[in-house]
């Protein structure tokens, strides 16, 4: 049985967007938001916040659809990266299997919080990406239990994010916090280097999952594919519960599991979530981590570490008895432990 004891503090991952990367090109500094003389990752963090406060700024209006939201924030993400062209359009030459893994609007808890708490999480992204040490809050006047909420959702959203595995401490004034110091378990460099590794090591399977006719091919296929490259393992590598254990080392802890599957699908358009809880076999129960995955407007609960089952001969099985199931069958050995409103799957998916 796979089951991770759950630890108290907020071990998590976070981490740089892959698309941030730092390139030579000249920039046009009409995207340099928030005025600073360079167009970066500070800039769409700045349209985030200020989309939250539902800006009608058109200056702000960087990939020139009229509207101010997270699709400007990941147009100038693309744009600091080299990787699109000066006032193209972002559009996907195949818009269903476009990547979200930069699109907060398809990100599943940052949808689910209030205000105060998106502002935190935007601020937690940001220093993420910086590797800053401390993040000043105390402008955003939250308590800790909105800390806890939006920290939990940022990295529950975000299977990229890689660097802040041993999770984070606080200052605070009775009920308001002041700041919010991330520990880093991988410094700025390796964390850009494993995320290069992982697109590399994941653009084969990402190329093939595209040709497929459907979403439910594609999501079987991730599937599969985390299955019969893991082994499950509750020791070893500090990354054996982010999303490069398992692409990078063929070893993980469940939550590695969750955040590679998370990870392949958002590449292609997919919402994904990590989910966490407990969950109970006949050996015990403790703590776990699994997906829900949005097929044709519904939601559905995938665990692909259960799919994997530790065998005493070392034989390496995969199973789909936990692939697409509804809130009911889930239930029965799982229960949802997590900071924030989960999607609701009435249904388990029929092909």
């Amino acid at each position: 049985m796979k089951i991770k004891q759950r630890i108290i503090s907020a071990i998590s991952a976070a981490a740089a967007f892959s698309l941030m990367s730092a390139t030579g090109f000249a920039q046009n500094l009409k995207y340099d938001v928030n005025g600073d003389g360079n167009v970066n990752a500070k800039d769409a963090i700045y349209i985030l916040k200020e989309s939250v406060k539902s800006s009608k700024d058109l200056r702000l209006d960087a990939n020139g659809d009229g509207i101010v939201n997270a699709k400007d924030a990941l147009f100038i993400l693309k744009y600091s990266a080299g990787l699109i062209k000066d006032d193209a359009p972002d559009t996907p030459e195949n818009p269903s299997c476009e990547n979200i893994l930069g699109d907060l609007e398809r990100k599943w808890a940052y949808g689910t919080l209030s205000e105060k708490q998106r502002n935190a999480y935007a601020e937690i992204l940001e220093g993420a990406l910086e590797n800053s040490p401390s993040i000043s809050l105390y402008d955003l006047n939250i308590t800790s239990n909105d800390l806890q909420t939006a920290f939990w959702a940022c990295d529950y959203d975000n299977p990229q994010l890689l660097n802040i595995d041993n999770g984070y401490q606080y200052t605070y004034s009775g009920s308001r916090i002041y700041s919010v110091t991330l520990l880093y378990g991988k410094n700025a460099s390796q964390t850009a280097a494993a995320l290069k590794n992982v697109e590399s090591k994941t653009a084969d399977v990402i190329a093939q999952a595209k040709k497929l006719p459907n979403d439910y091919e594609r999501v079987k296929l991730f599937h599969d594919y985390i299955i019969n490259r893991t082994v499950y393992t509750a020791s070893g590598h500090i990354s054996i519960a982010e999303t490069d254990g398992p692409i990078l080392y063929g070893k993980a802890l469940c939550e590695g599991y969750s955040r590679a599957f998370e990870y392949l699908c958002q590449s292609v358009g997919i919402e994904c979530v990590c989910i966490s809880g407990t969950a109970r076999s006949s050996l015990g129960s403790g703590g776990h981590m699994w997906n829900m995955v949005k097929l044709d407007d519904k939601w559905y609960h995938v665990d692909v570490t259960w799919d994997d089952p530790v065998t005493t001969s070392g034989e390496q099985i995969l199973e789909y008895d936990y692939f697409l199931l509804s809130d009911s069958q889930i239930k029965k050995d799982h229960t949802v432990k997590t900071y924030f409103r989960v999607p609701t799957a009435p249904n388990a998916y029929k092909a």
